[in-house]
């Protein structure tokens, strides 16, 4: 599918309440009334919303978007006005358009430091060589994954880096388009599972996390 056809149907694409649950984990808080009438809908405790919120890994700043419908209004916004513009245009943001598979497509969306001089959030990966060689000295292997354990690098810092990256993921079904997932930070293939994934999505897994560290907050690891 064609990147102009996709950024014509942004504005047919709405949130599921299963959306909002899942992009709560990027989020380390939001408006009480907005997480309690997601609970409701859902049927589910606000034990379970804030097991979302407490759930490490990246996170957005509240002052780029306050809960997951926000998110998602600035960033179709955003997509709509700055896909079709080359990479040497002046659009703001930046957005390059990647074609995960026949039906999912990632956006990618980088925003200028200038007005998020903290960054849009965090990030929840690294990259071994942007590591200081203290903090890369203290990559251990950790075990990840529901189902099927596996070992991932992993390094324990006291915050996470800042990013003004953000990933879009959608996908086209036969009646409509939607989203799969949104989260600040860098891009990175799901973890290698020999029996979920293809030979070749597998080897570029395999590859990336060579080369790339998951990141957590250290107080984590002292819990």
């Amino acid at each position: 599918m064609k990147i102009d056809h996709i950024c014509s149907l942004l504005e047919t694409v709405s949130l599921s309440d299963e959306n909002r649950f899942h992009l709560l984990r990027h989020f380390d808080s939001v408006p009480e009334h907005y997480s309690m009438e997601i609970a409701n809908r859902l049927g589910r405790p606000p034990a379970d919303i804030r097991n979302q919120l407490f759930y490490s890994g990246s996170k957005f700043s509240t002052s780029f978007a306050a809960h997951p419908d926000m998110l998602w209004q600035r960033l179709s916004t955003d997509i709509s006005k700055t896909a079709l513009h080359t990479p040497s245009d002046d659009a703001e943001p930046r957005t390059l358009f990647t074609p995960r598979s026949d039906s999912d497509y990632v956006f990618h969306l980088h925003y200028s430091p200038i007005p998020y001089a903290g960054g849009i959030g965090s990030d929840g990966v690294v990259a071994l060589n942007d590591l200081k060689t203290t903090d890369r000295n203290k990559v251990t292997m950790k075990m990840r994954g529901k189902e099927d354990k596996i070992e991932v690098p992993t390094v324990y810092l006291s915050r996470l880096p800042a990013t003004w990256k953000v990933q879009v993921v959608l996908r086209k079904t036969e009646q409509a388009l939607i989203v799969l997932t949104i989260f600040p930070g860098t891009y990175a293939p799901p973890l290698p599972e020999p029996a979920a994934q293809t030979a070749k999505d597998l080897q570029a897994s395999i590859e990336f996390w060579k080369t790339h560290a998951l990141v957590q907050s250290v107080s984590l690891s002292e819990s």
